[in-house]
């Protein structure tokens, strides 16, 4: 039972390692809840004051276990936003039209193709919004490297482009929307825009003064430990008085591709040092740093934004190294500024298929659906009895044993592996001894990932072979 003195976001969102931070729970109990990063490095609310037992923190919760039928998922919510009539595909949500390509002006200052950062731009420039809340450089001292921070010029926003893989918050940010008398756009990865939407059906300032959301596709979110694993890699050595800014993304037009990029450490506009991400183990598949919540999250592509834009890996695309996006528009006025792009030829963009779109990210659909169905079930089995307040874990996909022992030996490992990685780190954070105790659980990542795909094309190859002959 959950004592009345204990915020229910605590007692069954903290307490049973299923929050991303987002920190829209703040929002409703400042008071009694402010965010703080915990012992692995990511952001959590941690309780300040007595709790009023309202339960208002947990209802903007994009975890929340028994939310109203209207919002029970991502499904509901976009029927609440009248989308129920548009396109859909069960790994995309709803949409209005989906494409491939970049924005010519801002693709070489972006992550990949610009394009958030064009219509962002767009919006401001043509008065639709008064302000862009987005993740920038944190100018204040403090424990966090970026923070959510307000855009009113477009120099600013193009200024704040980039993807940034580090813990952010939009406790604080958040309040200035009830504060200021004026238009917002906003960004997020799919649980924080699940949560934005989530806060505007339960307050209508936010509800009429956030006019467009951004959602970034997402492969899970990284605890800090990420990012000071990378600067040890880049093999600079940390100065306290030198101000310096990670950079995830550092492209490179002649590469073999935009898979082929660095993570670097800038200091006075200026990169210092860097590492090819290719030359570390590979960060997203492995789950290394990666938040628990995360394997919890059917939503790759912010099925609840207006606008959700991600990286278009599949070719011709991934073969460029400046980089491409998938852009998926699921609103008029996410279509209406795509649309004036590619008339004034600001925007370079192909329509493409459902199933062009979702072989982009064949990996984390994978991960995210199949996966999960897999993960919820042993769950259930392992540690219900272990979960606090008797919490179930409620996706759109249901959980099943069925599948073959090698996919069950990869999902284990990865857990395995996502857990492992913020322990070791958290105790030692030396590069040397961390890569030496987790290098065995790697190698048999890697080793049961390849068995497992080289017997899935062969049972591909056999279902082909049997319609063939049916045919």
């Amino acid at each position: 039972m959950t004592d009345k003195n204990t915020p229910e976001v605590i007692s069954k969102i903290v307490d049973n390692n299923l929050c991303t931070g987002c920190g829209i729970c703040v929002t409703e109990c400042e008071n009694t809840l402010s965010m703080d990063f915990n012992k692995n490095g990511f952001y959590v609310p941690i309780q300040i004051n007595d709790c009023d037992s309202l339960s208002n923190c947990i209802k903007v919760c994009p975890f929340n276990d028994k939310p109203i039928k209207e919002l029970a998922n991502e499904d509901e919510i976009n029927k609440s936003l009248n989308r129920d009539k548009f396109k859909k595909n069960e790994h995309l949500g709803n949409y209005l039209n989906l494409y491939a390509g970049h924005s010519i002006k801002h693709r070489k200052t972006s992550s990949s193709g610009g394009i958030a950062t064009y219509v962002l731009s767009e919006l401001l420039r043509n008065g639709e919004i008064d302000y862009v809340i987005s993740v920038k450089k944190n100018l204040a001292s403090g424990d966090s490297i970026y923070e959510y921070a307000l855009s009113g010029s477009v120099d600013q926003v193009n200024n704040s482009s980039k993807t940034k893989y580090y813990p952010v918050t939009l406790a604080k940010v958040l309040k200035i929307i009830e504060e200021k008398d004026a238009n917002f756009a906003i960004t997020g990865v799919p649980c924080f825009v699940k949560g934005i939407r989530l806060k505007q059906f339960k307050n209508e300032i936010y509800k009429k003064r956030i006019k467009f959301v951004v959602g970034i596709f997402c492969g899970g979110l990284k605890s800090k430990f990420y990012t000071d694993y990378l600067i040890n890699k880049t093999n600079y050595t940390p100065n306290k008085t030198q101000d310096i800014t990670p950079l995830y993304r550092i492209k490179e037009a002649k590469s073999s591709g935009s898979s082929d990029y660095s993570f670097g450490v800038e200091s006075q506009n200026k990169t210092i040092s860097k590492v090819k991400m290719k030359s570390l183990p590979e960060m997203w598949g492995t789950g290394l740093f990666k938040a628990n919540a995360c394997d919890f999250c059917d939503d790759l592509c912010a099925e609840n934004a207006d606008l959700s834009i991600g990286d278009a890996w599949i070719k011709p695309y991934v073969n460029d190294g400046l980089g491409d996006n998938i852009v998926i528009t699921r609103s008029e006025l996410a279509e209406k500024y795509i649309q004036l792009g590619i008339e004034n030829k600001e925007l370079n963009l192909d329509l493409i298929s459902s199933d062009l779109a979702v072989k982009s990210q064949s990996g984390n659909v994978t991960h995210r659906k199949k996966g999960l169905k897999l993960r919820l079930f042993l769950e259930a089995i392992s540690s219900r009895k272990n979960r606090k307040n008797n919490i179930i874990i409620k996706k759109r996909v249901k959980p099943s044993p069925f599948f073959g022992v090698s996919f069950w030996i990869v999902q284990i490992l990865r857990r395995k592996v996502r857990k492992k990685s913020l322990d070791l780190w958290r105790e030692s954070e030396n590069i040397n001894q961390f890569e030496s105790l987790i290098s065995n659980d790697l190698k048999y990542l890697k080793i049961y990932t390849k068995i497992h795909q080289i017997i899935r094309k062969f049972y591909i190859k056999n279902i082909v072979k049997k319609i063939k002959t049916l045919l």
